[in-house]
C-alpha cells in the first residue's frame, strides 16, 4: 500500500489504516479519529511508501483542515 497512518495513544498503536489513495485515508482518519486528536486523546503518523510524511506534507494533503 501507498499511504498508512497509524494511530497512537499511550506511547502504543492502537488502529492502522492503508490505502494506496491518500483521501481514501484521510476518509478514515476523520471518520474514526480526528475528534479524538482534536480533543488531545491520540496522536497519528503518516506514511508514504513506508516513509513518515513531515508535518508541512500532511497539512498540504488535508489532514488539519476543518471537515
Amino acid at each position: 500500500m501507498k499511504y498508512k497512518i497509524e494511530i497512537w495513544r499511550h506511547h502504543a498503536i492502537v488502529d492502522s489504516f492503508q490505502n494506496d489513495d491518500v483521501q481514501e485515508v484521510l476518509k478514515w482518519y476523520r471518520r474514526e479519529w480526528q475528534g479524538c486528536y482534536d480533543n488531545g486523546g491520540c496522536t497519528f503518523y503518516l506514511f508514504k511508501n513506508g516513509s513518515e510524511l513531515s508535518f508541512e506534507e500532511e497539512y498540504s494533503l488535508g489532514f488539519f483542515d476543518e471537515e
